[in-house]
């Protein structure tokens, strides 16, 4: 216990005058002997007894009575779960942190995340000593919104603007490390307790800082939607067309009669309303027709909830007319097998055109816009002065795939294509069995989800083909297919773009896989996921990394991001639709909210001792005055002895009237 007021305890010596007092008044007197007393000296010995009972508990009451009421004016304190030093008065270092993640989007305006916090942050301004040191931070950058001094502060400082954006507690980290010369350091953390915002960090943070987490309460009513995808392998113009959107419902509350629906290039298509239990996710397919080839920009909304950040999912629609396939190769007997299965896969899609060396060396304009390109040669793309083609068709998101056209290459002809793919292919060692007996390829040599789909494989031993003999890739890092660990399938993206390099060619004399009755199927379904493939899967937080190609981006509100006036690179602050503009060119990608924050999953508070070494958790509604007061510098006991010397004051008030009265 220590107190706040010690003047005060200079008093306690008076807390003896009722026993001085006492004694002065019972000195001795001479004693007077009359002849007509003695009756009552009969009753000296049980009434002196009495007498002297009360006397002492009287005496008792009133020394207790004036040590409580000195003990009342030196406010003694118990101490606070983070008192140091016992004064109201110590100035503290106070950094008030915002959580400005979708999560806390509670408004239909992506800029009033700061008007939801401004009463909490004044509140928690008003209960900090004189001289206290303030800042202001949003969690998700640890932009400063606010930086002086207690006195100084006043609501309409707040003005500035939040990002909304993914928000995660190791930045804050970082920051509160360059904090260290600070003293009494203070974090004050606004949040809904999103499990997201604890998913990277790593850090514990100390008991340096005296933790205060203020917990918002989650809202009523909130739809999230969390995915969109095509059904339709390859959508195709005037064919119906699936759409399947995935919405959960992450709020405590039955939803009833919800509003969903689908805008393509700003148009509505489709609309359903439907229920949802607490927590409960479904699945819905909308069906619609799309009349001309070409980039749609799609949308799925719901209408209305609390929250508007996840209210909206936005994806492209890409419509191809034509699906241009190029090979090219020295030899027309080594693509005789592919040439085969693209003439039987366009009898089923008549929107499939292939081309063949002779159209595509003299006319690289028309390599570089193919969907797909199939090369056999490693030295054929150098040989013939295509790396520039390849390149431009790989940034702009077309796939090539290469094959090996002979048992031997010319190491020392590798130059522009292989060095921008930082390949080595000089260490490539050529496996070839000869008479002996084949490698039988497996599902346990695949080890790409992707190529599993394309190759049809499911979980089995048995053998897909078999190896005659395969180039292998010694410094692979990231194999898709290998023998005894060693890679024969690379593959290398760029955004949309790929490049897949393989060690085996498709024909008979390096696998009978051209002959098996899956081998058409095989083709088809890697133009189904070249065609299909998916956009680039960016969300809001994401940095689109400097490229010397970008010029600049705009995002959805019409502002622009130029690359040439930055030296840092752009990050995604808003969901929606974004185009970059390129030297030569112009893409779009489409930022979605991540599923991290759609998905609501409430921190368990037993949980929090991992990120928070010492911390004090704070309901909405609670006295906030009061809880900071008291974790700084403990409980105030005055009421306390006020309430015990009013009690034994008429406590003593009443023995005395009844004891005097029968005297």
């Amino acid at each position: 216990m220590d107190f706040l007021s010690t003047f005060y305890l200079w008093l306690l010596p008076l807390s003896s005058l009722p026993l001085i007092i006492h004694l002065f008044f019972n000195r001795k007197y001479r004693t007077i002997e009359y002849s007509s007393i003695e009756f009552l000296k009969i009753l000296k010995v049980d009434s002196m007894k009495r007498i002297k009972i009360v006397e002492i508990l009287l005496l008792i009451l009133r020394t207790l009575i004036i040590l409580f009421i000195i003990l009342m004016l030196s406010r003694p304190v118990v101490h606070g779960s983070f008192s140091k030093s016992i004064s109201s008065s110590n100035p503290v270092f106070c950094l008030i942190a915002i959580d400005d993640s979708f999560s806390m989007t509670r408004s239909n305006n992506t800029v009033k995340i700061l008007d939801f916090y401004k009463q909490d942050v004044s509140k928690i301004i008003s209960t900090l000593p004189v001289n206290s040191k303030i800042e202001i931070i949003s969690l998700s950058d640890t932009m400063k919104i606010y930086q002086g001094l207690s006195q100084s502060f006043s609501i309409s400082s707040l003005n500035g603007q939040m990002k909304q954006s993914a928000s995660s507690l190791s930045l804050l980290n970082h920051y509160m490390d360059t904090k260290k010369d600070e003293f009494n350091k203070e974090l004050h953390l606004l949040s809904d307790l999103d499990a997201s915002l604890f998913l990277t960090q790593k850090k514990q943070i100390t008991n340096e800082w005296n933790v205060f987490i203020h917990d918002i309460d989650e809202v009523e009513t909130n739809i999230s939607i969390l995915n969109a995808k095509i059904l339709n392998e390859i959508p195709t113009i005037n064919e119906e067309l699936e759409i399947e959107v995935t919405v959960q419902n992450t709020s405590l509350n039955d939803i009833k009669n919800s509003l969903l629906i689908l805008n393509i290039n700003n148009v509505n298509v489709g609309q359903l309303q439907f229920d949802l239990m607490p927590k409960e996710t479904q699945e819905f397919t909308f069906k619609t027709v799309l009349s001309s080839s070409g980039e749609y920009s799609c949308v799925f909304e719901v209408i209305h909830d609390k929250y508007f950040g996840d209210n909206s999912y936005y994806f492209p629609i890409n419509i191809n007319s034509d699906f241009k396939i190029g090979v090219l190769g020295n030899v027309s007997e080594q693509y005789y097998f592919l040439e085969n299965a693209l003439k039987a896969l366009k009898t089923k899609n008549p929107n499939l055109s292939y081309a063949f060396e002779n159209e595509l060396k003299n006319n690289q304009n028309t390599l570089v816009n193919n969907d797909i390109n199939f090369i056999y040669g490693f030295n054929y793309i150098d040989e013939n002065n295509l790396a520039p083609a390849i390149i431009d068709n790989f940034n702009l998101g077309g796939h090539n795939y290469i094959f090996p056209a002979s048992d031997s290459y010319k190491a020392n002809k590798f130059s522009d294509f292989w060095d921008y793919l930082s390949i080595n292919l000089g260490e490539a060692k050529l496996t070839n069995y000869n008479n002996t007996t084949s490698y039988e390829l497996s599902e346990k040599n695949i080890y790409n989800k992707n190529i599993k789909d394309i190759l049809s494989i499911k979980d089995t031993d048995e053998t897909i083909m078999q190896m005659h003999k395969y180039f292998i890739f010694n410094d692979s890092k990231n194999p898709m297919i290998a023998v005894n660990g060693k890679s024969i399938w690379e593959k290398f993206n760029n955004g949309q773009g790929q490049i897949n390099l393989l060690g085996f060619n498709l024909d008979l004399e390096w696998t009978d896989f051209p002959v098996q009755a899956s081998y058409i199927s095989f083709i088809d379904r890697i133009i189904n996921s070249s065609l299909n493939h998916k956009p680039m899967n960016l969300y809001v937080g994401d940095l689109i990394v400097r490229d010397n190609n970008y010029k600049e981006i705009k995002d959805p509100s019409g502002k622009v991001f130029k690359y040439i006036n930055s030296k840092e690179d752009y990050r995604i602050l808003q969901s929606g639709l974004h185009n970059i503009i390129k030297k030569e060119s112009a893409t779009n990608f489409y930022a979605n909210i991540p599923l991290s924050e759609l998905k609501r999953k409430k921190i368990d508070e037993k949980d929090l001792v991992k990120y928070i070494q010492r911390y004090i958790l704070i309901p909405q509604n609670a006295d906030l005055g009061k809880i900071t007061n008291e974790a700084r510098i403990g409980v105030e006991l005055w009421k306390i002895f006020l309430y015990l010397a009013i009690m034994l004051l008429i406590i003593e008030m009443v023995i005395s009237n009844q004891f005097f009265r029968r005297i």
